[in-house]
């Protein structure tokens, strides 16, 4: 078996011993009512000693079995080492030869560019149309003739109409024709006042006369004035009205007759203005009709007098244009022949010169490449030797932090043992201080027994032989911990690269 699976036995024995121990404190406690108070509190005594004993123990033996498990974690894997590539360069990164210096690269035509048949004779030849006169250059001769009909005036455009100027009959007549009476001129007039004045003083005669006085006169003298008012504004105002439709007929009739007088002079004007802007208008188009004649026949004359000079002018033109023509494709057959001479020679020494370049440029090619070529070779066993350098390098970190990973596994291992061997160690105080309590615990119920009758002295040795059995369980118990756990710890340390 091993060391977890002994472990484990351990705790489940160490159990039993447990639940075995209080069964016998159980079964202590009901003989002990009989025994009496004396045997209720060393009993309590020692159940609570164990108890307390067991609580501090306990976490250390949970303690070094989860140690165990970490232990036989930390050794299922190994060193990766990742992170750490000693691997050699590729070499297909290293710059091949230079390969733009290719000797035949350069075409020793290239530059040749002497064509002796490129220039063409009549290339320089000007034969188009604008350098000869073209008859449609002649400008039209009927061109600013004046229409005759253009400026022409219509007679009737400035005739007055006869009745625009007409005074209609009651332009001057009062726009209210109604009559509105003037109470003014009846208080102003000198003899209603003469006759009012007059006639109550004779009112006043009469009143004294007939002793009326008082309110009676006043009344008196008030309806005289009053009757004497009426019947003279009734009488004014009938004055008025006639006045005013006199004056009214007299403005209509010499309206009518001013309307009148003026319609029949404005008819007179309007018939004499026509007539004479009949005889202007047949002047008028008699005169430009003959202007117009006389325009177009100098416009007929100029227009085949320029015909004929055009037609003259164009003959000159075309006989000069062919006879320059000629002289200048005479002139251009002759510097052709003497350029294309020329550019015989001048292709042959390009092409000689071209040759001698072509030839220099193969050798220094060559040269070049050949030195390229060198150059990249030592460069390449440059590179190569300090990728040696550098797998070296990461090799040698490599073994170090192996070592390092190692040796920190191994104090992890060293820290995790020691806490199993804690765990241990309160395991086997558990076991000796059940021992312990068990003996103490039978030692008391048997001499409290010795003191009963034979009743409760059976229990006692009962109790007594159940904790006897108890504690042998969990001696055994210790025993196989004890033979298991080193065998157990060498199986471990080829795990943790510590043992052979």
């Amino acid at each position: 078996m091993g060391l977890i699976g002994d472990v484990f036995t351990g705790l489940g024995s160490r159990d039993a011993a447990k639940a075995a121990g209080t069964a016998q404190a159980n079964a202590a406690s009901s003989a002990s009512t009989l025994i009496g108070q004396s045997g209720f509190l060393a009993q309590d005594a020692l159940s609570n000693n164990f108890n307390g004993a067991a609580g501090r123990y306990d976490q250390y033996l949970y303690g070094g079995q989860t140690a165990a498990g970490q232990m036989l974690d930390a050794t299922q894997g190994g060193w990766a080492g990742q992170g750490y590539s000693a691997a050699l360069p590729d070499t297909n990164q290293v710059n091949a030869p230079l390969s733009n210096l290719n000797p035949a690269s350069s075409n020793p035509y290239a530059t040749s560019n002497l064509n002796p048949s490129s220039a063409a004779p009549y290339s320089t030849l000007d034969t188009s149309a604008a350098a000869l006169h073209s008859p449609d250059a002649v400008s039209n001769s009927f061109q600013g003739i004046t229409n005759p009909y253009t400026s022409f005036q219509s007679p009737f455009a400035a005739m007055s109409n006869g009745y625009a100027v007409t005074n209609s009959p009651s332009a001057t007549t009062n726009a209210n024709p109604n009559f509105q009476y003037d109470s003014s001129s009846l208080q102003n007039d000198p003899s209603y006042q003469f006759r009012l004045q007059q006639g109550q003083q004779a009112l006043d005669r009469e009143m004294n006369a007939q002793g009326v006085t008082g309110g009676a006169a006043l009344k008196a003298a008030n309806d005289y004035a009053q009757n004497m008012a009426s019947t003279q504004y009734a009488q004014d105002y009938a004055r008025q009205q006639g006045t005013f439709q006199q004056n009214y007929q007299n403005t209509l009739g010499q309206n009518q007759q001013n309307f009148q007088n003026t319609l029949t002079q404005n008819n007179s004007n309007y018939a004499n203005l026509a007539n004479q802007n009949q005889a202007n208008f047949s002047n008028s188009l008699n005169q430009n009709q003959a202007n117009y004649q006389n325009l177009s026949n100098l416009a007929q004359q100029n227009f085949q007098d320029a015909e004929a000079q055009r037609n003259a002018n164009f003959t000159n033109s075309l006989n000069q244009n062919q006879n320059n023509f000629q002289n200048i494709y005479n002139e251009y057959n002759s510097n052709w022949s003497h350029l294309n001479t020329e550019n015989q020679q001048t292709f042959q020494n390009a092409l000689n010169q071209n040759q001698a370049n072509f030839n220099n440029l193969n050798t220094q090619s060559q040269q070049s490449f050949t030195n390229a070529l060198n150059q990249n070779n030592a460069n390449v066993q440059n590179t190569l030797a300090q990728a040696a350098g550098n797998y070296a390098r990461s090799a040698n970190n490599y073994q170090l932090d192996e070592n390092t990973f190692n040796t920190n596994n191994n104090n992890l291992w060293n820290r995790l043992s020691n806490l199993a061997q804690l765990g241990y160690n309160a395991t086997a105080n558990v076991g000796q201080l059940q021992n312990q309590t068990g003996a103490n615990l039978a030692n008391l119920i048997n001499s409290n027994a010795e003191n009963q009758a034979q009743q409760i002295t059976g229990i006692g040795n009962a109790l007594a032989s159940g904790a006897v059995g108890s504690a042998n369980a969990m001696s055994a118990a210790n025993a196989n911990v004890n033979q298991s756990l080193p065998g157990a710890i060498q199986k471990l340390l080829p795990l943790i690269g510590l043992g052979g």
